[in-house]
């Protein structure tokens, strides 16, 4: 493939691949009008308009459900991708793309004919595991499990002799350990935590790692402010890393029962485990993730955007 422009589709963000190898992101979200439910902007400017109007528009994350697409949310943010690409008329390229999720047949074609109305050649759909793979160099001759962790969908895959022997779909991401500490929030301190608070709690004092009493971890805290639920005016509360830690591990748990069910179905024991996507910095992912798998666990060295080199890799390397 020439002149391949590479999209890396999440529920959060949007990754461009350039064929003169820069990356540009994008925030993957639209802006609906909330009268009509027409979609108005898409990308930053989305975003942007949302906080000048507020009460105007509703944010919308239209690849959170790779098998629920809209034809408008779709093609829009494809042009937006392709302007981002710094190509406004359209693509005029190949793409190679990896969707979220492990979108149906149906799905796919839908998004390449979505793609090819916004310019796009020839579209090749890779999953995210196998682009990070090739990003991690996974030879034909290693073990590897690879543990996508991204905003809305966990996506495992143990590989054997560089084939894909089994692979599992987790609906579990950041956002779901955001809404957890939300919800925890407003049920003991009756304080409603807007979406980006608790991102913050999350990234800056959430852990997988169990705080040892009376030790530093267990000290750690976090003042957040919200609304409060009795009389609606904004409230500080402070958080510990100790009283969150039964909160998050809670919410881990569908991620290593769907870890436990790829090793268990696959006739091999991965000889490293391999940690992409924006969700697995969150402090003691590795450690969690290595206690199952019991072998060398490592973290991307830029996990964010391993798919997307994982894709130029391919394309380089003339895999695809």
């Amino acid at each position: 493939m020439k002149k391949t422009i590479v999209l890396d589709f999440g529920s959060a963000y949007l990754r461009i691949g350039k064929p003169n190898g820069e990356v540009v992101t994008i925030e993957s979200v639209a802006a609906a009008d909330k009268k009509s439910g027409n979609p108005v902007a898409f990308g930053d400017e989305a975003r942007h308009l949302s906080e000048r109007t507020p009460g105007g528009v509703e944010l919308i994350h239209p690849f959170t459900d790779m098998n629920k697409l809209l034809p408008d949310m779709t093609e829009g943010m494809l042009r937006e991708a392709a302007n981002a690409a710094g190509r406004p008329r359209g693509f005029r390229a190949d793409l190679a793309v990896s969707l979220p999720g492990s979108p149906s047949d149906s799905a796919e074609e839908f998004f390449a004919e979505k793609a090819g109305d916004a310019g796009a050649c020839e579209v090749v759909v890779v999953s995210p595991t196998t682009a990070v793979s090739h990003a991690a160099g996974i030879g034909k001759l290693a073990d590897a499990l690879i543990v996508h962790l991204g905003a809305s969908v966990t996506e495992i895959s143990l590989f054997s002799a560089g084939e894909e022997k089994t692979y599992a779909n987790v609906p579990v991401g950041g956002r779901f350990f955001d809404d957890a500490i939300g919800e925890y929030v407003f049920g003991k301190y009756g304080v409603l935590l807007d979406e980006d608070t608790c991102e913050k709690v999350k990234n800056g004092l959430a852990s997988l790692i169990k705080p040892e009493e009376g030790g530093k971890e267990a000290e750690n805290s976090l003042a957040v402010r919200g609304v409060s639920r009795k009389s609606g005016l904004p409230k500080t509360v402070t958080l510990t890393e100790a009283e969150l830690y039964p909160v998050v591990l809670k919410a881990f748990v569908p991620i290593a029962e769907g870890i436990g069910n790829v090793l268990g179905n696959g006739d091999v024991h991965p000889e490293k485990t391999v940690l992409s996507g924006g969700f697995a910095v969150m402090k003691g992912m590795r450690e969690a993730i290595a206690a199952l798998t019991r072998g060398e666990t490592e973290i991307m060295a830029d996990p964010e955007i391993a798919v997307t080199a994982g894709l130029m890799r391919m394309i380089d390397t003339e895999v695809i």
